[in-house]
């Protein structure tokens, strides 16, 4: 029908029927007028209604049929018009039958019930309403569905069309079951449903698929909603109704858009990690979701990820339904537990995972144990309700890497008592004390002990307390109090520093003045300076303090305020670096006991000839925005540690009769002899075990600690290391009933802490000689020598959130390195290795701890590791400067390694550089901007994948590669490239060209040059997208092998210029083929093939013969033009313009052509 001035252009009221003998005969409306089905006799015609074009008003009696069975709006063709345009309208309601009458909005489609009701529908259980892209609008009336809601991923952009969700106005009932509602996602939109019609009903619904749904109307339904699937959104506070919120599926994601959203539902949560507030890629807009009614952790552990800088706020208690249920919090956002939460199993801050914040109500008053780790905080908040008991006296606290935060009430007096606090091996924590100012305001943070964990594993261990408003003192209003104090050396606690907001940075210690006697507190933190160290209960442990190293001895401990030059060799316990720009200076030995250094300010340096730090733990601390460098040799043990096993018998062994044996390592000892004489039999045990060829005279020691417990210390050559634990037998047992041996103190060469999240650097020309593991636990240790990690039979391990930069052409030994964390930040100073300047090499180990480490290379330098780079984890590479993999032993690292910026050279001379897949490049800047270059063949796995994004250059540079599946991309701005040179690339697996946001209409092509071998058993396919430009993808390499042919796939243009020597069949299965050269499509063995889709002029193919750098003659390579059927578009080759077109030279096709 055309389209009429006024009015309808034509009414029906009579009713339309299938014809006699038919059956699903079909009604389709095209042309640009309305058509009115009206009257009072139903229409019962069976088959499927389609609204092409124009407009369709429905205007039967009410309850009488305009439509008998199905309804299709709208054109699924993006370029059939504008969103909207094609209508269908109620004049009356319920025009359709409630069931079997299933509707498809398409992109160009309207539902309009112009405020009457309709219900439509399915069989419970399918498909009632498809919506692409498509509108409905209900007005004053009611939808009512009976059956599910698909959203589909087709595209609503086109030359009439923008990219627009598919949405639902005005009301919507989903009747009385649950609803599937399925919603593909189309990433360009933040929502790719939006429901703000009002839902109502008893039925509720399951959210399923990878889009977003919206939900924003004022909701009353009370069945129960599932998020199964992808993303719900709430853009109202009633956008659940009031059903119960079920989230029991990992990855989904539940959003608050356009400001806070406050749920009053009860939400029940599975042992899953549930994406809150908002997301990094799937919009959004709000920055907050209250959970004003109660959450049910259901069982296991419940992960709340809030990625974005949002809060997630429980203000209706966190529960558990199932027994213990533990909760773990991810991302930097925060979660505000703002009334109790009941639940009795962990609570977890990962890393990076922001903070946990109880305040108002907030309690955690049931939870057997909490973890901070590094990036992690609990906040402990009085500052609206004074409680005193937020967190169970017998939770303990593990401190790993992260920050206890405890906040007075302004003007008050505020308490709290903790369990034990662990802090955790090579990890660097903070526990800040915040007490206002205000009159009346103070403090008291109570813990049942400090722990430092495992004595004689690996250590490291750190703490800060950070005082701010009052200072962290004893007789202050801003108390830490112990009831079991932490040990103290020379009257210091030599894992702990105070930083107090008035006097700065000072060495930490605890004591008992001004407590009464059995008040149940052993130890009140303070500052440790000259008052302090002059109370007698710290008199007693041998300290003294001093502001001069001058006259200093090993229980000294020596607060610097400026620099100072030492005339001789000097030992002190600890030293402190106040306020910076200080140099202590001189060409003779320093010597810390402790070996404790902690440095504040700016500019400070301690260049004498040779500093030895002699600690159970060495640590060189380096307060926040500070920085320290340290010119001498770094000497020590640095915390070694001998093993220590303990023998035990057990019964009542006879003397001279019970005998046994002790295994070490395989090896076996003689029948020892047991001695009422405990030193007797101690001596047998030392030479028995010195008998063995793995242990050798002299690197035992065996002390007795009773006639049946005896301690074996490792000594010597067997010093310093973590060996095997021995086991025993009984010979003779004659009264003895039990045998056993036990490690006490695991063995380990110590640990040399770098601390806080300054910078330290050593540089100079005196060798570092200490022994141990260098642990990086925070902040950046730069380092600038050759020995900057000490002995090389240390080990270097760069803690999550800190860094190593390597500097000034250095030639590091064969130390391993463990990188952990990071692997993903766009912040430089947090990638866990940078190379900062000049050509720098690392002859050992790379151990990769966490998902793609990070690695940065500042532009002009080049870092070159010869050592095997192992572990799960991939690489990100960064920086604009040069990445060597080289050495002669094979990398085994098997994860993605992605190159986001510069150079990555690949020059194994055993084995492969990379295993797992290769990404390259951002699609930000210039083509070739991202580079990765081979110094020799087959540097990577044969099966890995190659991902060469629009910024990236692959160069095989002469020499031979085989992969798997190749990915090749067109950007705004850039395009890929993959040259070999003289070299081979071979492709067992197929290519892809991808097409980013459209591509440009100047983008130049993709290029693939050199040789490019097809290899596999099964045919390939060239899957080529299309872009705005006229060319995707030129391959100007040589294309041999392809035995099995293979497919040119998608709608974009592939172009071949080369004498190429291929032998399978060609085949064009959509888009176009461009030959430019006379044999570009191989030998002809195999000939070429056109194909068409099934009514589709995007889905066809087409063959071009491009003469334009000289004429073509193809010769002995049969073609054949398929086509699928006589109907539609056939045929005619991609878009209408012929299956084989000719458009420059005059060329010969010379074999034969079949249509």
């Amino acid at each position: 029908m055309n389209d009429g001035a006024v009015g309808t252009d034509l009414t029906i009221t009579s009713s339309i029927t299938d014809g006699s003998g038919l059956s699903s005969m079909i009604l389709a409306k095209s042309g640009f007028g309305t058509l009115e089905l009206g009257g009072t006799t139903a229409n019962t015609y069976s088959g499927n209604t389609d609204l092409q074009q124009g407009s369709l008003f429905l205007n039967k009696t009410p309850g009488t049929n305009a439509i008998g069975a199905t309804l299709t709006v709208g054109a699924a063709n993006v370029d059939g018009g504008f969103a909207g345009s094609r209508v269908v309208k109620w004049g009356a309601s319920d025009q359709m039958p409630d069931y079997l009458a299933a509707v498809t909005i398409n992109i160009t489609g309207k539902l309009d019930l112009n405020g009457f009701d309709e219900t439509i529908g399915n069989l419970d259980g399918q498909t009632a309403l498809t919506i692409n892209s498509g509108i409905i609008d209900t007005g004053e009336g009611t939808l009512t569905i009976h059956g599910n809601i698909v959203a589909t991923g087709a595209t609503g952009a086109g030359l009439w069309t923008p990219e627009v969700a598919a949405r639902i106005s005005g009301n919507l009932d989903l009747g009385g079951v649950v609803t599937t509602i399925d919603i593909a996602d189309r990433s360009p939109l933040a929502a790719d449903l939006i429901i703000d019609a009002d839902i109502s009903g008893t039925g509720g619904f399951n959210k399923v698929g990878t889009g977003v749904l919206l939900l924003s109307g004022n909701n009353t339904y009370s069945g129960a909603t599932y998020l199964t699937a992808g993303h719900l959104a709430m853009g109202s506070d009633t956008a659940f109704g009031v059903s119960n919120v079920y989230l029991p599926t990992t990855g989904t994601s539940l959003l608050a858009y356009d400001g806070t959203r406050v749920l009053g539902n009860t939400t029940f949560a599975g042992a899953v990690t549930i994406n809150l507030v908002g997301g990094n890629n799937i919009g959004g807009g709000g920055n907050a979701i209250v959970f004003a009614g109660p959450v049910n952790l259901t069982s296991g552990t419940t992960t709340f990820n809030v990625a974005i800088a949002g809060t997630a706020e429980f203000l209706g208690g966190i529960g558990e339904t199932f027994g213990a249920s533990n909760l773990s919090k991810s991302g930097f956002g925060t979660l505000v537990i703002s009334s109790a939460a009941t639940y009795s199993g962990a609570t977890t801050i990962n890393q990076n995972g922001g903070a946990i914040v109880l305040t108002d109500q907030g309690a955690l008053y049931n939870t057997s144990s909490i973890t901070i780790n590094t990036g992690g905080e609990l906040v402990v908040n009085n500052q609206i309700a004074n409680k005193s008991n937020r967190v169970s006296d017998v939770a303990g606290i593990t401190l790993s890497g992260g920050t206890l935060t405890l906040i007075g009430k302004e003007g008050e007096a505020s308490a709290e008592s903790f369990g034990i606090v662990l802090l955790s091996d090579n990890s660097s924590s903070a526990i800040h004390s915040v007490v206002s100012t205000t009159a009346g305001s103070e403090a008291e943070w109570h813990f049942e002990s400090l722990d430092r964990g495992e004595i004689g594993q690996l250590g490291g261990e750190f703490v800060r307390f950070v005082g701010r408003g009052q200072d962290i003192g004893a007789s202050g209003g801003n108390r830490v109090s112990f009831t079991v104090a932490p040990s103290r050396m020379n009257g210091i606690i030599d894992i702990a520093v105070i930083d107090n907001a008035s006097t700065g940075l000072n060495f930490a210690t605890h004591h008992t003045a001004g407590r009464t006697t059995g008040s149940g507190f052993f130890g009140l933190l303070d500052v440790y300076d000259a008052t302090t160290a002059a109370l007698p209960e710290l008199v007693a442990l041998g300290g003294t303090f001093a502001n001069t190293l001058a006259g200093a001895v090993a229980t000294t401990n020596v607060r610097l305020n400026s620099s100072e030059a030492i005339s001789g060799p000097i030992t002190a316990n600890a030293l402190l670096l106040a306020d910076g720009s200080i140099v202590v200076s001189g060409a003779h030995e320093l010597t810390l006991a402790s070996g404790l250094i902690a440095s504040d300010g700016t500019g400070s340096s301690i260049t004498v000839d040779t500093l030895t730090l002699n600690g159970l733990t060495s640590n060189i601390y380096v307060n926040d925005h500070s920085d320290l460098t340290v010119s001498s040799g770094v000497g020590g043990t640095a915390g070694q540690i001998s093993e220590i096993q303990r023998f035990t018998l057990g019964g009542t062994p006879t003397d001279a009769s019970t005998t046994f044996t002790l295994t070490f390592s395989g090896q076996t000892t003689a029948a020892i002899t047991w001695s009422a004489t405990a030193a007797t039999t101690a001596s047998n045990i030392q030479s028995a075990l010195e008998a063995l060829g793995n242990i050798g005279a002299g690197n035992v020691s065996v002390v007795a600690n009773s006639t049946l417990n005896f301690d074996i210390f490792f000594q010597g050559a067997l010093a310093n290391l973590n060996v095997a634990n021995m086991t025993t037998a009984l010979v003779n047992a004659a009264g003895a009933t039990s045998q056993a041996v036990n490690e006490v103190i695991a063995g380990n060469p110590g640990v040399l802490g770098k601390q806080g999240t300054g910078t330290l650097t050593f540089d100079g020309t005196n060798p570092n000689t200490f022994g141990g593991t260098a642990r990086i636990n925070e902040g950046t240790l730069i380092a600038a020598k050759d020995t900057a990690f000490g002995a090389a039979t240390g080990d270097v391990i760069v803690s999550f959130g800190a860094s190593v930069g390597l500097s000034g052409g250095l030639n590091i030994a064969a130390e391993t390195i463990t990188l952990f964390g990071n692997g993903e930040s766009n912040t430089a100073a947090a990638r866990p290795l940078r190379n900062l300047d000049g050509t720098n090499t690392w002859q050992g180990n790379v151990v990769l701890g966490t998902n793609r480490t990070a690695m940065d290379i500042a532009d002009g330098s080049e870092l070159i590791i010869n050592g095997i780079i192992s572990g799960a984890a991939g690489i990100n590479k960064f920086g604009t400067g040069t990445l060597e993999l080289g050495g002669s032993s094979g990398n085994t690292l098997n994860s993605t390694t992605v190159v986001w910026d510069g150079m990555l050279e690949l020059n194994k001379t055993i084995g492969v550089a990379l295993n797992g897949s290769l990404t390259v490049g951002d699609h930000i800047g210039a083509s070739n901007t991202d580079m990765v270059k081979f110094l020799g063949s087959n540097q990577i796995s044969t099966t890995a994948a190659v991902v060469l994004n629009s910024t990236a250059s692959l160069d095989l540079n002469g020499f031979d590669q085989t992969t798997g599946a190749v990915t090749l991309f067109v950007g705004p701005q850039a395009s890929s490239s993959l040259s070999t040179g003289a070299g081979t690339l071979t492709m067992n697996g197929n290519l892809t060209l991808s097409v980013i946001r459209g591509g440009t209409t100047t983008a130049v092509p993709a290029t693939i040059s050199g040789n490019l071998a097809i290899g596999g058993a099964s045919a390939r396919t060239l899957t080529v997208d299309t872009s705005l430009a006229a060319e995707e993808l030129t391959i100007s390499a040589v294309v041999s092998d392809a035995a099995s042919g293979w497919t040119k796939a998608s709608a974009g243009r592939l172009a071949l210029t080369n004498a190429n020597t291929y032998t399978g069949t060609t085949t064009v299965g959509a888009g176009e083929l461009v030959v430019r050269h006379s044999q570009a499509l191989g030998t002809g063995a195999g000939g070429t093939v056109v194909n068409s889709a099934n009514n589709s002029a995007v889905g066809n193919g087409s063959l071009i013969l491009d003469g334009s750098g000289g004429d073509l003659t193809i010769v002995g390579e049969s073609l054949r033009l398929n086509t699928i059927n006589n109907n539609g578009n056939n045929g005619q080759g991609f878009l209408l313009s012929g299956a084989l077109r000719n458009i420059a030279g005059n060329n010969t096709w010379q074999g034969d052509v079949l249509l």
